[in-house]
């Protein structure tokens, strides 16, 4: 069997949680990971930014003959991948929101609200989503500012969690006692 080699982009740290689920499973592969450190989160960004961005780190992997490229972010999957996809003539795999959980979920008193950037949320692709697994409307939604930015600050060791739990605290608050039995992390932070 020979080693697949498989770029990962993100734009900060997030996607490094896909990475050591990958490194777990053992499979013969060699991994190279990109972000883009500078101009994380991309969640407020434009979608033209988002792209030209990924892009530049698209050609970086690429010169490492990479065979498969992983967008481990929701935020680039749904903003960027089609148009990826028409410029590449490579194979890439994204990451987006798991709305159909809730076809999914046997619970009969299933409250299931969902996480994700300002940019996701607003995307044509998970509009598309949600017309396609959520029809009747059943997912809370909750677009999250500052909460990809918390936990890179966080990851990154700039800041402790003692100083950003209580700013995750209040981005949270919104979800507080509303009796969700389920939670959708639509962000790979």
């Amino acid at each position: 069997m020979s080693c697949k080699r498989i770029g990962i982009i993100d734009s900060g740290i997030g996607g490094l949680t896909l990475l050591k689920e990958l490194l777990d499973h053992n499979y013969a592969a060699e991994y190279f990971y990109i972000c883009d450190q500078a101009n994380v989160p991309y969640g407020g960004k434009s979608q033209d930014f988002m792209l030209s961005q990924t892009q530049k780190m698209v050609k970086r992997l690429k010169e490492k003959n990479v065979d498969l490229i992983l967008l481990a972010c929701n935020t680039l999957t749904v903003n960027t991948i089609s148009k990826l996809r028409e410029s590449f003539d490579h194979p890439f795999v994204g990451i987006e929101p798991y709305l159909n959980y809730l076809n999914r979920c046997q619970e009969a008193q299933k409250q299931i609200a969902l996480i994700l950037t300002e940019a996701t949320y607003k995307s044509e692709r998970f509009s598309d989503l949600q017309t396609k697994f959520d029809h009747k409307n059943q997912v809370a939604i909750f677009p999250l500012k500052k909460m990809a930015m918390l936990i890179e600050a966080w990851g990154t060791a700039k800041k402790s969690f003692n100083e950003v739990e209580s700013e995750i605290q209040l981005e949270l608050s919104p979800l507080k006692n509303k009796g969700y039995t389920h939670l959708i992390l639509g962000c790979t932070h």
